[in-house]
């Protein structure tokens, strides 16, 4: 038989034999193979009535291990370990002392029991994680007790679930802090999880379902009417010619447009005017793009800016004169002195309509030219 001295080496298995006490094969030793190989254990000793001063007696006997390492460390220590007083748990304990990985139970409490719950994860399968972690450090110094657990779960759970958490009322808080047993606690939180997931479902389904509807309909509402006027009520879309009834507004598209001062009738930005008021007229369905903020910022009128051509002042007869003058003058006149001349360049993209001082925001000069008519 040929050795590989560079091979990884297999991770240890359990077998179980309900004659003899459970066997660790010989490969990696691992705090999960450890804990397995107890847990048979301990079924082995009630099923077959071992008292605890013969437990260590019936693994040392039995050849229970088929790692090298560990079967030289009972033969070594074979008059010690069968002395009354070297109990199950002392050998648990010197296992995972001398076949473990250095600081094995500090890795599992930072990477396991000590970690961030995931947004996706659901708390019951978040909290048997945990648990699970825990358990495998039973017997260690690391492992948390059951108040310990409470605050590290509660320090770790999603952002979502801990808002939810402190939305509680505060009679349905101090019940959950009232709960003694730590089951109770988790299934508490886990119905809170339940319950708020589910409503964020519900949310994206309905959503999807949305979408889902406008793309099959090419955006009509139903019965050819939409939803979005301010007055609380449903208006129908107008068709002209050739004009295409343009979609319903989406949730998104009406806060944009009043942050932006918009209508949610002729669907235009910077017009200081509601749907009950409007004089535009529904947009056109055909090429309609849906109202977002970047659009808002690129219509966004730019305001006036004046330039005054002041000629250079005239050399004061004397002192006493130009200090006069000064005080005299006064910054808050509106009359504009004859030899002064102010010249107003406004931005030219930028067109005002007589009558009602809103800008205009492009393609819909018809509408316009059918308001100044």
């Amino acid at each position: 038989m040929s050795l590989s001295y560079n091979s990884v080496p297999e991770v240890a298995t359990v077998t179980v034999n309900h004659k003899t006490p459970p066997e660790i094969s010989d490969g990696a030793l691992s705090p999960a193979v450890l804990q397995e190989w107890e847990d048979q254990c301990l079924a082995y000793f009630a099923k077959r009535k071992v008292v605890k001063e013969d437990e260590v007696r019936e693994i040392v006997t039995s050849n229970c291990f088929k790692k090298d390492r560990i079967k030289h460390w009972i033969k070594t220590n074979r008059a010690k370990l069968l002395e009354p007083a070297y109990t199950f748990d002392t050998l648990l304990a010197s296992l995972r002392k001398l076949f473990l990985v250095a600081d094995w139970d500090q890795d599992i409490l930072r990477t396991v029991v000590n970690a961030k719950m995931h947004p996706d994860e659901s708390f019951e399968m978040y909290s048997t994680r945990v648990l699970r972690g825990n358990n495998l450090l039973t017997g260690t110094p690391s492992a948390l007790n059951e108040e310990a657990l409470r605050a590290m779960i509660l320090l770790n759970v999603s952002d979502a679930l801990a808002e939810a958490i402190r939305d509680l009322l505060t009679t349905e808080l101090d019940h959950l802090k009232g709960l003694k047993e730590f089951e109770d606690w988790l299934k508490y939180i886990e119905k809170l999880d339940n319950g708020q997931r589910n409503t964020r479902r519900r949310a994206a389904e309905h959503t999807e379902m949305l979408i889902n509807k406008r793309q099959r309909t090419g955006g009509r509402g139903r019965g050819g009417y939409g939803y979005g006027n301010r007055g609380g009520h449903s208006a129908p879309a107008q068709t002209f010619g050739g004009m295409k009834r343009a979609p319903p507004l989406m949730p998104e598209e009406r806060e944009v447009l009043d942050r932006y001062a918009g209508c949610w009738k002729c669907r235009r930005f910077f017009v200081h005017h509601n749907s009950v008021d409007c004089m535009n007229g529904f947009p056109d369905g055909n090429g309609y793009q849906i109202r977002t903020e970047e659009m808002a910022l690129a219509q966004m009128p730019s305001p006036p800016v004046a330039f005054v051509n002041v000629p250079p002042a005239q050399p004061a007869a004397n002192t006493a004169n130009a200090t006069a003058s000064a005080s005299t003058s006064r910054i808050e006149d509106v009359t504009t002195p004859p030899h002064f001349s102010v010249n107003a360049v406004l931005p030219s993209t930028t067109s005002f309509v007589l009558g009602n001082g809103s800008p205009s925001t492009g393609d819909d000069s018809d509408d316009e030219a059918g308001d100044r008519d």
